[in-house]
C-alpha cells in the first residue's frame, strides 16, 4: 500500500520532490522488484527470467525521445500533493505491477498481454495529474498504437523525455515510420548496476 508518509520519508532521504527508484534501478542493474517503505525502507529482489524471455522482451520495446524536457520534481511534487486523494489509483497500478511481474517471470515465453497492461498503466498515470501528459505527448502516443504498438509509457515522472513502447517486431518498422520526426533510441538491458568507470586515492 502506498501512503503519503512513505513518500515523505523518499523526499527526505534525497531531498528533493522526486522518487529515488531510478537511483536504485541504475545502481543494481538487470530486473529487480524494488519495494519501497515497510520494515526495509528499501528491498531489491533480483527476478528470474529466462535467457529466451529477456530476448524476446527486448525485442518488443521501443524507445523514442519526446524532443522536450521538463524538471521532474515539478512534476512530483503535483504528484505527491494529491497522493492521499489517488491512493486506489496507485493501488491499481501495483497490482498492475504484480501481473506483468508474473507474466515476465513465468514459464510461458509468450507475454504480448505485457503491452496491453502498460496500456492500462500509462492510462492511470496519466489521469493522476494534468503534468503527466499534454497534447503532443498524447498525439505521440495514439499514433504509436494506431501504427501497432499494444502499449506504451513516459519514463521518469512524466511531462516529456522518453517515451518507451511495446510493439511486435512486424509492426516496428511501421511505428519508426509513423514517428520519423521523433528520435528513435536504440537501447539493450543492462545488468552490471553502477561501475567505478576510474578511481585515483591520489589528491
Amino acid at each position: 500500500q502506498l501512503t503519503h508518509d512513505a513518500i515523505e520519508v523518499e523526499q527526505r532521504r534525497i531531498g528533493e520532490a522526486v522518487g529515488s527508484q531510478d537511483q536504485t534501478a541504475a545502481a543494481f542493474g538487470g530486473f529487480n522488484r524494488i519495494d519501497f517503505g515497510g520494515n526495509r525502507e528499501v528491498e531489491v529482489t533480483p527476478l528470474t527470467i529466462s535467457t529466451e524471455k529477456m530476448k524476446n522482451l527486448q525485442d518488443h520495446l521501443m524507445l523514442f525521445f519526446t524532443g522536450f524536457s521538463r524538471n521532474a520534481c515539478d512534476v512530483a511534487q503535483k504528484q505527491i500533493e494529491i497522493t492521499n486523494s489517488k491512493v486506489n489509483e496507485l493501488n491499481i497500478m501495483i497490482d498492475l505491477c504484480k501481473e506483468a511481474e508474473e507474466k515476465l517471470v513465468s514459464s510461458d515465453i509468450g507475454f504480448l498481454e505485457w503491452g496491453e497492461l502498460l496500456n492500462e498503466q500509462w492510462k492511470i498515470k496519466k489521469s493522476m495529474t494534468n503534468l503527466i501528459s499534454n497534447s503532443i505527448i498524447d498525439e505521440m502516443y495514439e499514433m504509436g498504437m494506431k501504427s501497432g504498438a499494444l502499449g506504451g509509457k513516459l519514463l521518469g515522472a512524466g511531462g516529456g523525455g522518453f517515451m518507451m513502447f511495446f510493439v511486435p517486431p512486424e509492426k516496428q518498422r511501421q511505428l519508426k515510420e509513423s514517428l520519423s520526426s521523433i528520435l528513435h533510441v536504440p537501447f539493450r538491458f543492462d545488468f552490471s548496476g553502477s561501475q567505478v568507470v576510474y578511481y585515483s586515492n591520489h589528491a
